[in-house]
């Protein structure tokens, strides 16, 4: 072998050892293992979505856009850059060419280095655009 098959080589286990020990700690499948069972199955599933905050009706200039880390029957998670100082707000989807809007509760905001944050919420309830017109400007 010579000099330079065996630097590519090195580099690339080097690589590998990285990522090995990068998705090692952080899945959640393989960090779950040892702290037993959840109450209900999480799915991971990568989703573009809006985020609009609620303060007794939607505040549509404020929604931004983020993406889903991951569902359970009854919420979600979200990726957030910076805090979320909002008790509830909007997820917007879109689905089957159509915008649907679900009212969610924050649950829970961990850290997760760089400013980002992984923002649990609770949802509570589907929204008719009908009744909260502003929302008919939240769409992608």
């Amino acid at each position: 072998m010579s000099l330079f098959a065996k630097k590519t080589k090195d580099k690339k286990v080097g690589v590998q050892s990285f990522i090995l020990k990068l998705v090692n700690t952080n899945c959640r499948d393989l960090r779950n293992v040892g702290d037993g069972p959840r109450n209900e199955n999480r799915v991971p599933l990568v989703l573009v979505t809006m985020i609009v905050p609620f303060r007794e009706r939607p505040l549509a200039a404020e929604a931004f856009a983020t993406i889903t880390i991951e569902f359970t029957t009854s919420g979600l998670s979200v990726l957030m850059h910076g805090l979320c100082p909002y008790e509830k707000v909007v997820v917007a989807f879109r689905n089957e060419g159509a915008m649907h809007y679900l009212l969610a509760e924050t649950k829970h905001l961990n850290p997760l280095g760089a400013g980002m944050f992984q923002l649990g919420l609770q949802l509570v309830e589907v929204l008719r655009a009908a009744d909260y017109p502003e929302l008919q400007s939240v769409y992608f």
